[in-house]
């Protein structure tokens, strides 16, 4: 069961980074799940491993663009990016360390962080819906 829907509310009118938005909601939902079916502990490495490969995979196509589109806040923008990297990579220290408590501290950091990042920092740079060009 799904725990964090994709809505348009969360659309960046840019269909290459709704996209990518979209497979970090299935990575989160896919991580609720196994803690659902009580796999958490198993299933916290691999989830955690794929979605830090996939948000740098993200955040540089996202920070190109931006560059591209000469968004004035580019730096700051990339500094809640590599934030957000150090936590994950804390997570995956947790992860190999046994924490019990890293699948739901993670799940919690992980919906809460991409949700309000994507509407409150992503939504900046959002073009209007005909002017999206990646």
């Amino acid at each position: 069961m799904a725990i964090f829907t994709w809505t348009p509310e969360y659309s960046v009118n840019v269909p290459e980074f709704d996209t990518q938005h979209q497979r970090l909601f299935h990575l989160i939902n896919r991580l609720a799940d196994a803690m659902q079916q009580g796999r958490g502990k198993e299933a916290i490495g691999p989830v955690v491993n794929e979605l830090a490969a996939y948000t740098k995979t993200h955040f540089t196509a996202e920070e190109a663009w931006m560059q591209r589109q000469q968004y004035p806040s580019l730096p700051s923008h990339k500094l809640l990016h590599a934030e957000f990297i150090r936590k994950v990579e804390q997570f995956s220290t947790k992860i190999a360390s046994g924490d019990p408590a890293v699948s739901v501290e993670a799940l919690t950091f992980l919906k809460d962080w991409l949700a309000n990042h994507i509407k409150g920092n992503d939504k900046k740079y959002a073009p209007a819906p005909a002017l999206a060009r990646v």
